[in-house]
């Protein structure tokens, strides 16, 4: 009976090591949860809701290194790629919804290559797309 009892508890102690190991490592392995939670805080600190109700990114207090990786994991980034091949529109998007001068420029910076190549046949939608992913 208690050979039984102990060989129950060694498999399940083991059984216990493995399915928490898996969470773990499915997880990301629990090592950078504080990172995954303070690139949550940023991005919440960037957004906000203007005057007429639109979300916009704030990013004046983000470090210039981590602007780009806000923006990406921003949803004002897949609706602006939404306005492609718009120029006039992406243009306008920058200028009303994105404050951080910095991070303006190239960001219109990219869009008038980007426009340029179009014009000129260069590149196609998907590609201007994919150029204005390479903040």
């Amino acid at each position: 009976m208690r050979s039984e009892l102990l060989l129950y508890l060694l498999v399940a102690a083991f059984f216990a090591y493995f399915l928490f190991g898996y969470i773990q490592k499915s997880e990301g392995g629990g090592a950078n949860v504080y990172g995954h939670s303070a690139s949550i805080q940023t991005d919440a600190k960037a957004h906000s809701i203007d005057m007429n109700g639109q979300s916009i990114l704030d990013l004046t207090a983000t470090p210039e290194e981590k602007q780009a990786n806000v923006w990406k994991r921003s949803s004002l980034h897949s609706e602006f790629l939404e306005l492609v091949p718009n120029f006039v529109a992406m243009h306008h998007f920058i200028q009303d919804r994105i404050i951080g001068e910095t991070f303006r420029k190239r960001l219109l910076t990219q869009v008038d290559m980007a426009e340029g190549a179009y014009q000129s046949g260069r590149i196609s939608q998907r590609e201007i797309k994919e150029k204005l992913d390479e903040l």
